[in-house]
């Protein structure tokens, strides 16, 4: 049985934006919305390119942490949970 791990992300400067993902859900959410966004911002301010974080968790998890981004691991699901 697959298990399935449930993160939960806050803007540490905004408590009351929290989001919820797989990590394969995050990812998607960092790749195709918010790094753009964030680039868009200020084009220096991305340390780790999209290529990067594509492949990396770890890349992944230390672009959130620049951008003042909490990650928790809250849950691991059986897939049939869903």
């Amino acid at each position: 049985m697959k298990k399935i791990i449930v993160y939960k992300i806050t803007d540490k400067d905004d408590l009351a934006d929290t989001k919820y993902f797989t990590l394969k859900g995050l990812r998607n959410y960092i790749l195709s919305d918010m790094w753009d966004r964030w680039n868009d911002i200020d084009e220096l301010a991305n340390d780790y390119s999209k290529k990067e974080i594509e492949k990396s968790d770890e890349y992944l998890f230390a672009y959130l942490e620049t951008w003042n981004i909490q990650v928790e691991r809250i849950a691991v699901l059986n897939e049939r949970d869903f």
